[in-house]
């Protein structure tokens, strides 16, 4: 008996250990930008509570700790917070430059890189995972609202589109210092960007709303096409565990915010479907299940919705609070 008691309490600890959750922060210029909700990847309430700083167009970046580096946003755009993943902010200061609708990524070494946004387009700074600044510095072009950051499998970062720059690229090292840069063929302010399994980089939508693109990591076109739907900047789109890409929504001014689409990482078109609700700049992550998990967005604040990888609807439900255009969603 003491045996089988031994089994069971590890078998307990192993679910335990492999839950896992996400945790959703602000919202747009609503009430709910001052608050924070954990859900399952069920879409189950977990924890919910009050955020001392309004959040909304931040930027959040998952640290290799589990814990999260916030950004910036529209109530207080110098300053970062570091959260867990319960929603408590465990440190906290201020950035080099003042960060609203900014781009960011976790480096290789585990400090931060931010860049961008509409208060200081032209510049980028690094922050290690306790949020102290490592270096800052000038982009080659300056990229306000619509700018994209991307992860290469080298451990460099490829930085491309904006409004004031839609058409172009450009690709900095770990230490921030310029690789290269150069032209893209479509204007892809606003598109959303993905790392593909062989290293090459996915844009899709953005300004040019009807295409894709697929790209090297030295900036030269593989492939482009057309899109099932209109994606805009209101858009989404995440890499499914069986390297499928889903792709959803749009801005409020495109009918095309209640679809969805799958296609493969050639940019072939699998299969497409309507959303359970309207959904324009919702957040996506795909779960340890292997769906994804679509929260919120200008139409639907108040809800989320879960489809599987071939895009039908598992479940759905109401969040504890509006997560309107602005919030942002991380996975753990």
């Amino acid at each position: 008996m003491y045996h089988k008691a031994v089994v069971l309490a590890l078998a307990l600890s192993v679910v335990s250990a492999v839950q896992a959750d996400n945790l959703l922060i602000g919202s747009g210029q609503d009430t709910s930008r001052y608050t924070f909700e954990k859900r399952s990847d069920t879409g189950a309430l977990v924890t919910s509570g009050n955020l001392t700083i309004g959040r909304t167009n931040h930027k959040a970046v998952k640290l290799s700790n589990g814990s999260i580096f916030v950004a910036g946003g529209f109530d207080d755009p110098t300053s970062w917070q570091i959260f867990d993943d319960n929603g408590n902010v465990l440190s906290s200061g201020s950035l080099m430059d003042s960060r609203e609708s900014a781009a960011g990524v976790l480096l290789t070494n585990e400090n931060v890189f931010i860049c961008g946004g509409t208060l200081s387009s032209g510049t980028w700074e690094i922050h290690s995972p306790t949020g102290t600044l490592v270096s800052s510095g000038a982009l080659f072009d300056a990229r306000d609202a619509g700018v994209a950051a991307v992860l290469l499998q080298n451990g460099n970062v490829w930085i491309s589109g904006s409004n004031t720059a839609p058409s172009t690229w450009e690709v900095r090292n770990i230490n921030g210092a310029l690789v290269s840069d150069g032209n893209l063929t479509d204007q892809r302010s606003g598109a959303k960007v993905l790392v593909l399994t062989n290293g090459n980089l996915m844009l899709i939508g953005g300004t040019d709303s009807g295409t894709w693109e697929i790209v090297t990591p030295a900036g030269v076109q593989v492939s482009t096409g057309g899109l099932n739907d209109s994606r805009d900047a209101g858009s989404g789109a995440v890499v499914f565990t069986n390297n499928n890409i889903f792709i959803y929504g749009a801005s409020q001014a495109l009918p095309d915010r209640g679809t969805w689409e799958i296609r493969d990482q050639n940019g072939n078109f699998i299969s497409t479907g309507n959303l359970n609700n309207l959904r324009s700049s919702a957040s996506a992550t795909v779960q340890s299940t292997g769906n994804v998990f679509v929260v919120g967005g200008g139409d639907v604040a108040g809800t989320w919705e879960i489809h599987n990888s071939s895009g039908a609807i598992v479940s759905n439900g109401t969040l504890a609070d509006n997560r309107a255009a602005g919030h942002t969603q991380t996975h753990f």
